[in-house]
């Protein structure tokens, strides 16, 4: 099945030759009517005005449309994420109020099991029970957004047997664009993941490390992760600094201009084994405290 060209696309593949028929018809009019040289300038100025003005015009809209289409992008993709977290918590108090409901019998048959010494099973039975009644790695930071963003990089990680620590505290309700937050974070862990997945070997360790903090009037965010020293070396745009290896393309224009937004810095370094990314940027909050998060790790 083809896919069709946008018109604001074929606009822009088209202008070349639009501004290039109107440049060979002023040529051909001036030759044609035999124009004299000063209104044959004029008429030559005045077209090429219109080509650059044209020009200027269709470019600007087309970096505004490729802008508007990546928020749509962004948009849909943090939509997707909340409703996948939403499902996820509403699966666990689903589980938590049956085994509530089923109290009752919980307790008759944990009384068997105890009564007849059957302590491996009692206590396997009783660790089911705290894991179903346990939130597990459903966050809640007061952000709903960053809370769904950052549990489907948790589970991400998790699918790819990569192990994630997290210690997070913000804000229930800092003053920033969720746009410009999914960008950052999402690109960044991304990054991280991808890195891990390039490990080889299995005795090589895949971690990431995630940490949030809110020091007034910044936020400060710090991911860390393993990579393959090897994979990195033959990779054709490492870089000394190692930010243009692992944070590229796209993905690295995000984050520079979503963290500028913010009067922010973005710094990378390479220690031990490890890929350090530390993002600061000046962000307010309504008058509330930081509301603190478990630390927690995944394997």
């Amino acid at each position: 099945m083809r896919r069709k060209i946008k018109r604001p696309y074929i606009l822009l593949l088209s202008l070349p030759i639009i501004n290039g028929s109107i440049g060979i018809t002023l040529l051909h009019i001036i030759i044609k009517y035999n124009i004299n040289l000063d209104v044959s300038v004029a008429i030559l100025l005045l077209g090429l005005s219109f080509i650059i003005v044209s020009s200027t015009v269709t470019y600007s809209f087309f970096v505004k449309l490729l802008d508007a289409e990546s928020k749509y992008k962004l948009i849909e993709k943090q939509l997707n994420c909340q409703l996948e977290h939403y499902k996820k918590l509403e699966e666990k108090r689903a589980q938590f109020f049956e085994a509530v409901h089923d109290f009752k019998n919980h307790l008759y048959c944990m009384h068997y099991l105890h009564k007849h010494n059957n302590r491996d099973e009692l206590t396997d039975y009783i660790e089911k029970l705290l894991e179903v009644s346990s939130t597990g790695n459903i966050l809640d930071t007061g952000n709903p957004v960053i809370d769904a963003l950052i549990s489907e990089k948790i589970s991400l990680a998790k699918r790819k047997d990569i192990e994630i620590e997290w210690e997070l505290s913000l804000p229930a309700d800092i003053k920033i664009d969720y746009i410009d937050f999914c960008a950052i974070l999402g690109n960044s862990l991304d990054n991280a993941i991808e890195a891990c997945e390039r490990i080889t070997g299995k005795k090589k360790k895949k971690a990431i490390t995630l940490s949030m903090d809110y020091k007034n009037p910044y936020v400060v965010i710090a991911i860390a992760n393993t990579y393959d020293r090897k994979e990195s070396k033959k990779r054709k745009k490492l870089a000394s600094s190692g930010f243009k290896t692992q944070l590229h393309g796209f993905g690295l224009k995000s984050i520079k201009r979503a963290v500028k937004k913010y009067s922010g810095n973005v710094m990378v370094r390479k220690e031990k084994g490890l890929y350090h990314l530390t993002i600061v940027m000046a962000v307010s909050q309504r008058d509330t405290e930081p509301s603190p998060v478990s630390h927690d790790t995944l394997h």
